[in-house]
């Protein structure tokens, strides 16, 4: 009996022991000794923390298991014998948790020590904030410390460049006083951040130190906006009584008094109404200053009062989506958080808001960007805002064929404005046969001036105008010219175009510069189907293009009823081309070339070409009156001083059949131009491809050439001092053969026209009908070969401009009635204004 006892027994204990439950008494009865865990480092982020396990009964290492916490919660995955610390235990107390069984099978769970992770150590930064007074004597400099690892006490000291550390000097701010005057000033700051780091760091200093007028004088701040608070703090050399007396008036500029207080402080607060909306406020202070001095200093807000005052595209959005009749927008420099770089498209539906640029601002809107004025909208304005290298989104308003600012609407501005080039790699949805311009200009009676127009690229595959304009037929059906309410009548004046550059050179000549045909100064029309037949009675006047490079067009015009009027073109490239449409003016412009190639470096060799071009005309019934044309040294067949243009006289081309076959009076009137010289000076173009009955001979076209000037001169003698007109030929016809080509008909008439020249014309004019050639002397006419340099001039004026005198009085453009174009008198900003 005593024996199954203790058998049994026996049994129960070995059973026990196999359990393995977690246990303070051995198999052997004895006590159980607690194994421990421990880690070490310094616990910062990145480091790798590693455990060690202990126990006097042993280890079972096959039964050990780890889990890693940070303040108590398991940290997932974490379940190895180390553990690499990371941001997310930033500032948390890891520990491990070890379950395991000793050598006596006891299966226990030891917990280690903590380590509080701290994060990397991040540089803290240290500044000084000058009020917007300045560092003057009495202003408050403030310590701005930045540190991710936060912190609690710091001990500042401010420091003077020359004195050193400033005693007593040790708060957040300092207060300057007469002693730091001519100093710069800095401050330290000495502490042990929140994750256990010393610090000790330095500001750059500010400076330096001046003092107040001896005179009164007040600094003015705040917005200057509508609801704003603006505070005048006034300051004297000479200080003030111990109670000082002062009144403060605030006025408007029309002199309408809106406060007047009277107090000691030397600060005044008003805060801005409505009323004052486009309106400076001015503040004054009287008072007698300590020396017994009366005084009454003032001081202007910047600039006039807004209803908003935006930082960047946010702010902006949110102005324009808030804004009502009359508003005023303006755009102040961005503060980093918003900027103005590729901004979302952005339309303005209300009439009568400005958006424009505060005094003193430095916002430069970039990149992807789509300003629409609403199709609806009227009297709205964009004035004195900077484009650099813009795109444009893909979006309805912008993408393929659009600009950057897309003005429509009627009786809208864009004024005062620079847009200052495109981005280099154009967006993925404009492709390199695709334009992309500036602008596009739609609606009716809407006005683009003052505005600079810079840095455009002219280059192969990269299409495109600084304005493209739109013209209208509603249909086949629409009589040629007739006006419909459509994009009419829109002004391009007093604008500055400035270096549009080719960086592109020729694949098969690298030593010439690679432009594409499709890029322009400017485009009126944008179609030669059915549009090229319609009214657009736009108006392209005033402006000066400087250094523009197209291929062939500076100015084309794609559409009737248009007038190119008083530009000065200098140094440029391309003819003012008449391409499409009917009835086009081009009057009293100055079109004067270097008359030599623009020259580059490009992949280490010079690269030089010169595409200069003058007035260029398909004859739809144009008048081309009063230009003076000059130094152009291109020989091609589309450029010449007078390119008489006859490649869209050809029934693919529907707008110019339209015209051709309506019916309409289609004499073209060349008078009274001066062409001096010029290697190409009047040239008669047909396609040499064409075969057929096309081109030209599809019309008997009329050209009324009376009272115009050409006038070549040896390279000795020239005015510009090139040999542009040098031994040339007045009169050219490209490929002129018999049966094929322009011919004129019988009413063309040349009267008291004077060309001078080495030879006047390559072959004879023909009218179509058989009769006489036209150059032959009569009615006024003077073309004698072997004339050049006979031509009698006034002395060259300060451009380089003259006319005929004595026997060629009269004869070309009348100089006192042109107007030589400088910068200063177009672009932002500027005030010179034409005399009709």
């Amino acid at each position: 009996m005593y024996l199954k006892q203790i058998l049994i027994v026996g049994i129960a204990v070995a059973l026990i022991g196999c359990e393995g439950g977690d246990r303070e008494v051995s198999d052997f009865g004895t006590t159980n000794t607690p194994g421990t865990a421990t880690i070490s480092g310094n616990g910062l982020v990145g480091e790798t923390l590693t455990s060690v396990l202990s126990d006097p009964d042993g280890i079972q290492q096959n039964t050990v298991a780890y889990q890693w916490n940070g303040d108590g919660t398991p940290i997932p995955g974490a379940t190895s014998s180390s553990y690499t610390l990371t941001a997310d235990e930033g500032r948390e107390a890891v520990t491990v948790s070890i379950r395991y069984t000793d050598d006596r099978n006891i299966t226990s769970t030891a917990v280690s020590n903590a380590i509080v992770a701290r994060p990397l150590n991040v540089s803290p930064t240290l500044e000084v904030d000058v009020p917007s007074a300045g560092a003057i004597v009495g202003q408050a400099l403030t310590a701005v410390l930045t540190d991710d690892n936060d912190f609690t006490v710091v001990n500042y000291q401010w420091i003077g460049s020359v004195t050193g550390p400033i005693a007593g000097a040790t708060d957040v701010t300092f207060r300057l006083t007469p002693a730091e005057v001519g100093e710069n000033i800095s401050v330290s700051a000495t502490y042990t951040d929140d994750d256990g780091y010393d610090e000790d760091l330095t500001s750059a200093a500010v400076g330096p130190v001046t003092s107040p007028p001896p005179e009164g004088a007040i600094v003015l701040t705040g917005e200057i906006e509508v609801g704003a608070t603006l505070t005048a703090t006034l300051f004297d050399g000479d200080g003030f009584a111990a109670v000082p007396s002062i009144t403060y008036v605030w006025e408007d500029e029309n002199g309408v008094e809106l406060a007047n207080v009277v107090t000691d402080q030397l600060e005044n607060e008003f805060i801005l109404q409505p009323a004052q909306l486009g309106l400076s406020v001015t503040v004054t202070a009287t008072y007698t200053d300590a020396a017994m001095n009366a005084e009454m200093p003032s001081a202007t807000t910047r600039d006039f009062i807004h209803t908003y005052v935006v930082e960047g595209e946010v702010t902006l959005a949110e102005a324009i989506g808030l804004a009502v009749d009359g508003d005023i927008i303006g755009l102040d420099s961005d503060i980093g958080a918003d900027d103005y770089q590729d901004m979302a498209e952005l339309e303005i539906t209300t009439d009568n808001v400005t958006v424009r640029l505060v005094s003193g601002s430095t916002a430069v809107i970039t990149g992807s960007t789509c300003i629409v004025y609403g199709s609806s909208t009227t009297g709205v304005v964009i004035d004195g805002l900077v484009f650099d290298d813009l795109s444009n989104p893909n979006t309805a308003n912008c993408g393929e064929g659009e600009g950057s600012i897309r003005l429509q609407g009627s009786f809208n501005t864009f004024s005062n404005n620079q847009i200052l080039g495109q981005i280099d790699t154009r967006p993925s949805h404009i492709g390199g046969s695709d334009e992309l311009h500036y602008m596009t200009v739609g609606g009716n009676d809407n006005m683009v001036e003052r505005n600079l127009f810079e840095g455009l690229p002219t280059s192969e595959a990269k299409e495109g105008a600084a304005i493209s304009m739109f013209i209208s037929r509603s249909s086949d059906a629409d009589p040629v010219n007739q006006p419909n309410g459509s994009n009419e009548r829109n002004i391009i004046q007093y604008n500055l175009f400035r270096n549009f550059l080719p960086d592109v050179v020729e694949s098969d000549d690298p030593a010439e510069w690679d432009t594409d045909s499709n890029g322009f100064g400017v485009q009126v029309g944008r179609s030669s189907s059915r549009d090229g037949a319609g009214f657009g009675g736009h108006v392209v006047q005033y402006n000066r293009f400087d250094t523009v490079l197209t291929d062939r067009r500076v100015i084309l015009v794609q559409g009737g009823g248009n007038t190119i009027h008083g530009n000065t073109i200098v140094n440029s490239w391309g003819n003012v081309a008449l391409e499409h449409g009917y009835d086009n003016t081009v009057s009293s412009n100055i079109i004067i070339s270097s008359g030599v190639d623009y020259e580059d470096e490009f992949g280490g060799i010079t690269v030089g070409d010169n595409l200069d071009g003058g007035i260029s005309f398909v004859p739809l019934g144009h008048t081309i009156v009063d230009n003076y044309v000059g130094n152009i040294s291109s020989d091609s067949s589309d450029r010449a001083g007078l390119h008489i243009d006859s490649e869209t006289l050809e029934p693919s081309d529907s707008s110019s059949e339209v015209i051709w076959t309506s019916g309409l009076d289609l004499t073209n009137v060349v008078a009274r131009n001066t062409f001096i010289n010029i290697r190409n000076a009047i040239q008669f173009e047909h396609d040499a491809n064409e075969n057929s009955v096309e081109n030209c001979q599809n019309l008997d076209y009329v050209l009324d050439f009376d009272d115009n000037l050409v006038a070549n001169q040896s390279s000795a003698l020239s005015i510009f001092g090139t040999s542009a007109g040098a031994g040339r030929t007045a009169i050219r016809l490209d490929d002129y053969t018999v049966d094929h080509g322009c011919r004129l008909d019988d009413a063309s008439e040349f009267t008291n026209t004077h060309i001078y020249s080495q030879a006047i014309s390559d072959t004879d004019l023909l009218f179509r009908a058989g009769g006489s050639a036209l150059v032959t002397g009569v009615n006024g006419n003077i073309f004698v070969d072997g004339t050049e340099d006979a031509a009698l001039l006034t002395a060259p004026d300060a451009n380089n401009l003259v006319e005929g005198t004595g026997a060629d009085a009269g004869i070309g453009a009348d100089i006192d009635a042109l107007t030589f174009i400088t910068e200063d008198m177009v672009g932002p900003g500027s005030t010179w204004t034409a005399t009709p």
